[in-house]
């Protein structure tokens, strides 16, 4: 069960990464093919981008969780929410939702490394307001969306449990919410440091067996 729902999420990636990448995907096969046949590890990771709704710059956050294969190809799913507040008079712009993504490692280096992630994700978007009278929180015209974000990523490391990462792409509504007047396809960039908990506590642990065995 687990191996065929593996094949459907690496067809899904596939498919989405040739249609944005159309000329650098006959060279991915190869690689891909092998990564997959290798033994994967689970990830978890926080994640942060920015973009624009509406010509206005905002923050969306969120959590993903995974499978990393060879550390070429990365498979899983995410949560993201709008942590930037939005007001149109006494409404908070809300947006939510949950995405599929895949992310192939295409170059890597001792110090670099470039990848093309891709995700897809579908949720809702509504506006929010708090009833003067209960005091409860409502929400109006909440619809479902699509979104479709494919992107360019790099990552440079300091050290052996340090990096710096950076990542450029457009966000495209596949389904807007035609009931708000919020434009939501834009560019999305990403700049973060990475720390690599798994060099330190292999670095931490591995000191401790070297003066055990003396």
């Amino acid at each position: 069960m687990l191996r065929s729902n593996i094949i459907r999420v690496c067809f899904i990636y596939a498919a989405l990464s040739a249609l944005a990448f159309p000329a650098a995907f006959p060279q991915c096969i190869g690689p891909m093919d092998t990564a997959l046949r290798q033994k994967p590890k689970i990830t978890v990771n926080l994640d942060t981008r920015n973009a624009f709704i509406t010509n206005g710059r905002v923050k969306f956050t969120g959590i993903k969780a995974g499978l990393d294969f060879g550390k070429t190809i990365k498979f899983g799913a995410g949560y993201h929410f709008l942590q930037t507040p939005i007001y149109r008079d006494t409404l908070q712009f809300r947006v939510a939702y949950v995405a599929l993504y895949g992310e192939y490692i295409f170059l890597k280096s001792k110090r670099w490394e470039f990848s093309l992630p891709v995700q897809l994700g579908a949720g809702n978007s509504s506006y929010e307001y708090t009833d003067n009278t209960t005091g409860l929180k409502n929400r109006i015209n909440e619809k479902m969306i699509v979104l479709y974000e494919p992107a360019l990523a790099a990552q440079y490391k300091f050290f052996k449990w340090l990096g710096f990462g950076m990542g450029m792409g457009y966000r495209i509504m596949l389904v807007n919410n035609k009931a708000i007047d919020e434009k939501m396809t834009s560019p999305i960039y990403v700049f973060h440091l990475k720390v690599f908990p798994g060099v330190i506590i292999r670095g931490i642990f591995g000191k401790k067996k070297e003066k055990g065995k003396k």
